[in-house]
Parts: C-alpha cells; structure tokens; sequence
C-alpha cells in the first residue's frame, strides 16, 4: 500500500496554490495579502518536509519513481527557503519608486 502522508506536503503546496490563484481572481487589490499568505504556505510546508524525515530512512513511493530520503528533503526544504526569500526580496523591491 502507498503511504500518501509521505506526499503529504506536495498536496499540501498543490492546494494552497490553487486557493491563492482563485482568491487572486476574486479579490481586488490583493497583492499584498496574496503575497503574505504565500510566505506562510512556504514556511508551513518547510516545516511538514522536514518533521516528515524525522522517523523514516530511505522510502521509494508510486513504482519507484519518488524517493523520499534525507536529502531529497533536504533539497526540498533548501528550494522552499530559497522561493520564500525571493518572495521578501521582491516584496521591497516592489515598494521602490524608479526615477524616470
């Protein structure tokens, strides 16, 4: 049997992007909570990677074609990291007035 809490934080990022995306189409102006409550799904799902490689070694899922081990959750965690501080970065570089 397939252990899917294992994939857990994939379904967890999949569906927090498709609530951002229709909560952007319905909502006006809301660039700024959109990016606020994207800051918090990264960190969230940084958090689930890394509290799900706690107690498991290397675990092959869906006909060996995932691999769930100390470093692909690693790498995981590094790439979420990485995407929240082009986030924060980008976030001040917004608020910037350019000289014409």
């Amino acid at each position: 049997m397939i252990n899917l809490e294992l994939v857990f934080p994939e379904i967890f990022l999949s569906l927090s992007i498709m609530f951002l995306l229709i909560l952007g189409v319905f909502k006006k102006n809301s660039s700024k909570l959109i990016q606020n409550i994207s800051l918090i799904v990264l960190l969230i799902t940084s958090v689930i990677t890394f509290n799900e490689t706690l107690g498991i070694e290397e675990t092959l899922l869906f006909n060996s074609s995932i691999i769930i081990d100390y470093l692909s959750s690693f790498m995981k965690i590094i790439t979420l990291l990485a995407a929240f501080l082009v986030l924060v970065i980008s976030s001040s570089d917004k608020n910037c007035e350019f000289i014409n």
